[in-house]
């Protein structure tokens, strides 16, 4: 005979199985197949009689595109901020501290680390949430020629990203890389530099959709690139008194960006070419300490940035099984940016390490980064 304890082990593993396997039979999903998704995405009429305008898991696939270009910007912004700190970190060196531009001679080499945390609610369309976080490093050689420095930079690094829209969210792991030809010319107070670049990038992601209701749902992983061509020219004036100088500065910044047309399923997405346009308006407040061969530089950096151009990413989005096609819109960067930084330079001769930290926000997006910037001269 079953003992009572025997007997209520045993139906304590029974109800602990039923529960697992009702758990697992709940938690089934029935996936969609490519050509029914694709008419579910845009036919006039997808599934249940929901018109295009209402149909959110349409919209998540229409929206999410700006996604993609939203990540390419952020690369390019911190590819260019690595190499503009490291020429202000090299604009110091040529300059005693009454401002004007002292004798150097001599190759300099540098490399720059950095790592940012981005997040962006209601970007691509209000529901909307993505984040990022990034991390990748600069270097590159340069060399004097009187009042002017002439180098070149290569950077390359990562971004992990996540979107998601009610239904619908992405995955994307992306790599990149770029090459920048850069100047820096000083005279007196006035100062004049700017680049010339190429960035690449490489995304694999994973895009899905699910239908909590009926447990339907969908799910694609796909491969894409993207290459940009930006340069960057930028002019400042350096007031001083005797206790900290005061660097008004302002210029432009274009981007080029080409994204190579993919698919999802029997889906096919054509990008159109993007021009943007930035205009940084800001100013720089430090102080150098000078300490018989060893320095210490504090400086502040606040600014604005007016962003012009196609700000929104242009889609075409089409399916041979459907036969029909879509162009859609989808805004991948604001209007506006302001910008903050504070960072602290330590010297000795021929030698800087600077550490900063960077804010960048916007109307949808904020932004967080730090970096590590070391600078040697011989």
């Amino acid at each position: 005979m079953i003992s009572r304890r025997v007997f209520g082990g045993l139906m304590a593993v029974s109800l602990l199985v039923g529960m697992t396997l009702f758990a697992q039979h709940n938690d089934e999903w029935s996936r969609l197949d490519d050509e029914s998704w694709a008419y579910a995405i845009l036919e006039n009429d997808p599934g249940q009689g929901v018109p295009n305008e209402e149909n959110r898991a349409r919209k998540g696939v229409l929206v999410s595109q700006g996604n993609l270009s939203a990540t390419v910007m952020s690369s390019i912004n911190s590819s260019q901020k690595a190499l503009l700190r490291k020429l202000d970190n090299r604009a110091e060196e040529r300059a005693t501290a009454d401002g004007a531009p002292a004798s150097s001679s001599g190759f300099s080499t540098w490399i720059s680390p950095y790592y940012r945390h981005t997040h962006r609610s209601g970007m691509e369309a209000d529901g909307s949430v993505s984040k990022e976080d990034s991390g990748g490093s600069g270097f590159g050689l340069d060399i004097p020629f009187g009042n002017l420095v002439i180098g070149g930079a290569f950077d390359a690094g990562y971004t992990r990203s996540t979107y998601t829209y009610h239904e619908t969210s992405m995955k994307n792991d992306s790599d990149y890389f770029g090459i920048t030809m850069y100047a820096d010319w000083a005279k007196d107070r006035l100062r004049v530099y700017g680049g010339l670049g190429f960035s690449y990038d490489e995304h694999d992601f994973t895009f899905e959709q699910k239908d909590y209701e009926s447990r339907i749902m969908y799910k694609k992983s796909t491969d894409s690139s993207t290459y940009a061509l930006t340069w960057a020219l930028i002019g400042e004036y350096k007031v001083i008194d005797s206790a900290v100088y005061v660097t008004p500065y302002a210029g432009v910044r274009h981007a080029f960006i080409d994204s190579e047309d993919y698919k999802i399923g029997k889906v096919n997405f054509d990008s159109d070419t993007q021009n943007i346009f930035r205009f940084p308006l800001g100013v720089k407040v430090g102080r150098l300490f000078n300490f018989s061969g060893f320095t210490l530089r504090p400086q502040a950096n606040l600014s604005v940035e007016p962003v012009v151009g196609d700000t929104k990413s242009n889609t075409k989005i089409h399916s041979r099984a459907v036969g029909t096609s879509e162009t859609t819109k989808a805004r991948m960067t604001d209007d506006f940016y302001y910008d903050a930084s504070i960072g602290v330079t330590a010297g000795f001769y021929g030698i800087a390490l600077t550490l900063a930290y960077d804010f960048h926000g916007s109307e949808h997006e904020t932004e967080h980064g730090v970096s590590l910037t070391y600078n040697w001269r011989f």
